[in-house]
C-alpha cells in the first residue's frame, strides 16, 4: 500500500524526509520526561513525605506529563510530520457505543492476562496492580480526587492516544512501509509496524505500583507490561479500523472508567 493513499496516515508532502527523523526525536523526548516524571512520583510515594502531599505532587506531575504529550503533536506538525487532522482526531456518536464496547473486551483482555500471569509467576494480585493513585485519591481531599479523576478518565485517554496511536503508530507505519516496500509483507508491514511499536512503547510506559514500601517483583513488571502490550495492540487495530482516534479514545476511556469504579468500589463492600 502506498501511504500517500492511506487516509489514516498520510504524511505531509512538503517534507517526506525528514518527517520520520523528526518524529522519532520527538517520541523520546517525550517517552524521556515521561519517564522522569513516572520515577519522581514512585520516589514521593516511597518517602518519608505525608502521602497527601506526595499525592498532590505525584498529580500535578502526571498532569505536566500529560499536556507534554498533548504538545508532542504538534510541536511535530510544526517541523513537518503533518497536520493533526490528519491522524484523524474526531468523533462520531457512534464512537461511544463502540469504545464502551471496546473497552470493556479489554477489561477482559487485562483480567485474564494478568489471571495467566498470576498463575504462572505465583504472584499476590496487588503485586500487579497500577492503580496506587486511585488508592491514594479515594482516601484524600475532594479536590485531589476530582483532580485525578480529570487525569485517569479524560487526559490520559486523549493524550495517550493522540500520543501512541497519533504521533507513534504514525511515524513508524511510514517507516515500516518504507523499509518493507518491494518485500512479502509490503501490503501490511507498515501498518504491523506502527501498531506493534505504539503498543511496545505504551506498554512500557506502565508499571505495577504496589502498596507503599514494598518492592516490584521483575515477574510483576512482566506481567503488567505484556497486559498493557496487549491493550495497546488492540487500541492501535482499532485506530486503524475506524480511520480516526475517536473509537481508541473512547475504548481507553471505558477501560479507565471501570478500573476507577473498581477501586472506589472496594472500601465500600
Amino acid at each position: 500500500m502506498n501511504i500517500d493513499e492511506h487516509p489514516f496516515l498520510r504524511p505531509a508532502r512538503s517534507t517526506k524526509s525528514a518527517a520520520p527523523v523528526l518524529g522519532i526525536l520527538d517520541i523520546v523526548v517525550a517517552f524521556l520526561a515521561t519517564e522522569i516524571a513516572l520515577a519522581f512520583l514512585v520516589v514521593l510515594f516511597l518517602s518519608d513525605v505525608s502521602l497527601s502531599l506526595a499525592s498532590t505532587a505525584g498529580v500535578s506531575i502526571i498532569l505536566f506529563s500529560q499536556a507534554l504529550r498533548s504538545f508532542s503533536p504538534y510541536a511535530v506538525t510544526k517541523f513537518g510530520v503533518g497536520p493533526v487532522k490528519q491522524w484523524h482526531f474526531r468523533f462520531e456518536l457512534r464512537d461511544i457505543l463502540r469504545g464502551v464496547g471496546f473497552g470493556l473486551l479489554l477489561m477482559l483482555l487485562v483480567a485474564s492476562s494478568n489471571f495467566i500471569g498470576l498463575a504462572l509467576f505465583d504472584l499476590e494480585t496487588d503485586e500487579v496492580s497500577n492503580t496506587a493513585i486511585l488508592t491514594e485519591a479515594k482516601e484524600s481531599s475532594i479536590f485531589l480526587t476530582l483532580l485525578v479523576l480529570v487525569v485517569v478518565l479524560v487526559g490520559a485517554p486523549v493524550s495517550e492516544e493522540l500520543f501512541y496511536r497519533g504521533l507513534v503508530m504514525r511515524v513508524f507505519e511510514r517507516i515500516g512501509e518504507s523499509a518493507s516496500r518491494g518485500t512479502f509483507f509490503s501490503r501490511y508491514g507498515g501498518q504491523i509496524t506502527g501498531v506493534f511499536v505504539s503498543a511496545l512503547l505504551f506498554g512500557l510506559m506502565h508499571a505495577p505500583t504496589p502498596p507503599a514500601g514494598e518492592s516490584v517483583k521483575p515477574e510483576a513488571r512482566y506481567v503488567v507490561w505484556f497486559s498493557i502490550f496487549l491493550v495497546g495492540v488492540v487500541l492501535g487495530v482499532i485506530a486503524m479500523k475506524y480511520r480516526r482516534l475517536g473509537p481508541s479514545i473512547i475504548a481507553h476511556a471505558s477501560l479507565n472508567s471501570v478500573t476507577t469504579i473498581a477501586v472506589f468500589a472496594q472500601g465500600n463492600m
